[in-house]
């Protein structure tokens, strides 16, 4: 299939149009083409907008990581990194429950039964 329309087909376009219009509903035919095109392209170029604007505030608000070195030594990156407990950097290790707040299993209530019809 064509990704364009020649001379030739415009023409056989424009003669098919004007049987079926008609001379008299041709020129309106046209003008409400012409707006529709022309308000899909401006709906095209608002979206272009939008989405480049949307894409360069989230490029701005990640910051890039930057990589220490002091006295010659290697960068150290987020991998080479973990807390005492082996948690990944930034991730707080969880608080220990209390061990009396806890129910046990004696202490829990029996679950309730609903009344048999």
């Amino acid at each position: 299939m064509p990704s364009s329309l020649g001379p030739a087909e415009i023409i056989v376009i424009l003669v098919v149009a004007l049987i079926v219009l008609g001379p008299k509903r041709l020129p309106e035919a046209g003008r409400q083409v012409g707006k529709a095109l022309s308000e899909i392209r401006r709906w095209t170029a608002d979206m272009k907008s939008e989405m480049t604007s949307a894409f360069d505030a989230d490029q701005a608000i990640q910051p890039q990581p930057q990589a220490q070195v002091a006295d010659g030594a290697p960068p150290v990156t987020a991998a080479d990194v973990t807390a005492a407990d082996g948690a990944p950097p930034g991730v707080a290790p969880p608080a220990p429950a209390p061990e009396a707040a806890m129910p046990t299993r004696e202490d829990a209530a029996p679950p309730e039964v609903p009344p048999a019809l």
